[in-house]
């Protein structure tokens, strides 16, 4: 079971922690 709102939500997840760490460096 592949639910793409599930990989958008942890893309998305990721995405939000890279930037924030590009934010906080």
């Amino acid at each position: 079971m592949n639910d793409p709102i599930t990989h958008n939500e942890l893309a998305y997840a990721e995405l939000c922690v890279t930037t924030n760490f590009t934010f906080l460096t």
